[in-house]
Formats: C-alpha cells, sequence, structure tokens
C-alpha cells in the first residue's frame, strides 16, 4: 500500500491519541490511522447517501454502515477526544463533500 500522506507523530484530532499521524486530503487537521480511515469512510458514505436519496434509490444499508462507523469513532471518545465526530459531520455537511 502506496502512503501518499506525511506521517507525522502528535495527538490525533478525533480520538486523541499521540501516535504517527496521517493527512487527510484537503483537510488540515492529522489523525491516527483507525481515525483516518473511519473519517475517510465517513465522508464516502456521506457522498454515496447524498447520491443514493437524488437518485430515489434506498439509503438503508448505507445509513446502517455511517451508524455503525460513527458508533465506533464515538466509541474512541472516552480516550481524551478533543473534537467530537459531531464537529466533523457537520463540518462535511456545510462543505458539501
Amino acid at each position: 500500500m502506496e502512503m501518499t500522506e506525511q506521517a507525522l507523530c502528535g495527538q490525533c484530532s478525533v480520538c486523541g491519541r499521540v501516535t504517527e499521524l496521517l493527512e487527510l486530503p484537503g483537510r488540515t487537521d492529522k489523525f491516527c490511522l483507525a481515525c483516518s480511515a473511519d473519517l475517510a469512510t465517513v465522508i464516502l458514505l456521506g457522498t454515496e447517501i447524498d447520491a443514493a436519496t437524488v437518485a430515489g434509490r434506498s439509503t438503508d444499508a448505507l445509513v446502517c454502515e455511517f451508524e455503525e462507523v460513527s458508533t465506533r469513532m464515538l466509541g474512541r471518545d472516552g480516550q481524551g477526544c478533543p473534537v467530537p465526530l459531531r464537529n466533523f459531520v457537520l463540518e462535511n455537511e456545510k462543505s458539501g463533500s
């Protein structure tokens, strides 16, 4: 797997863990591997849910997966999360991502 993100050491913007961090394209915050994967998934699912809604297709499976990933991310909240997941979700809704 080729990684284009530059690895840094610091505190994850989602869970607060101090570890190796990754940058997601178009974002200024930095994330641990688990949170970056989950956040990228949440962003993609949001886009797919919007597209399915516009096309008149069922979004049930996508919404279910979105809820599962969101719950997993929120489960990390007890580990010192300085920025709640809802801020990321709201930010992405505003930007249309």
